[in-house]
C-alpha cells in the first residue's frame, strides 16, 4: 500500500460520514485560515513515521482534527461542549471505520491520544484532535527496485 493510497482511503472514509462536509490534508495553519472551509470538517496533518526492517512495517503517524463552528451566544460554554461532544462522536465513528476488518492491508493504532480543543482563529471552532498511526506492510521486495545493483 502506498502513501497516496493511505491518504485517499482516509479521505474517502472521512467524506463518506454523513456529518462531515470537508476534508483537508496539509499544514494546520492553511486549514485554520482558509475562508472557504465548510464545517464540520476533518483535517489531517502528517506527523512523520518510521520504517521498521525488523517489524516489516512502515508506520505513518497523523494528527486528525475534527472541528465544527461554535455558535457564540450567551451560553457559549455549553455550545463549545456540545460541539466537542458531536465531533468526538464523529472521530470515534471514523476511527471505527478505519479499523474495519475489510481493510486487511493496514492496521490502525489501538490506542490513540485524544485532546479536546477550542480554537479562536477567524471563527470560533471546537472539537477534538486524535493522534493516530497507520501500519502498512514493508516487504523489502528488492525485485521491484529500479536499480542496476
Amino acid at each position: 500500500m502506498t502513501l497516496n493510497q493511505v491518504l485517499n482511503r482516509i479521505k474517502s472514509i472521512a467524506l463518506a460520514h454523513k456529518q462531515v462536509r470537508n476534508f483537508y490534508s496539509g499544514l494546520v495553519t492553511d486549514f485554520t485560515t482558509e475562508k472557504t472551509t465548510r464545517y464540520p470538517s476533518v483535517f489531517l496533518q502528517d506527523n512523520g513515521g518510521n520504517i521498521s526492517i525488523a517489524g516489516q512495517a512502515t508506520i505513518l503517524n497523523y494528527r486528525m482534527f475534527f472541528l465544527d463552528l461554535v455558535n457564540v451566544s450567551d451560553d457559549s460554554k455549553q455550545n463549545e461542549q456540545d460541539v466537542q461532544s458531536d465531533m468526538l462522536s464523529i472521530a470515534m465513528d471514523i476511527i471505527a471505520e478505519m479499523n474495519m476488518g475489510i481493510f486487511d492491508d493496514w492496521r490502525v493504532s489501538t490506542d490513540n491520544n485524544l485532546q479536546l480543543v477550542v480554537e479562536n482563529d477567524n471563527d470560533m471552532q471546537a472539537g477534538c484532535i486524535v493522534d493516530i498511526s497507520i501500519r502498512i506492510k514493508f516487504t523489502q521486495n528488492t525485485c521491484q527496485v529500479p536499480t542496476e545493483i
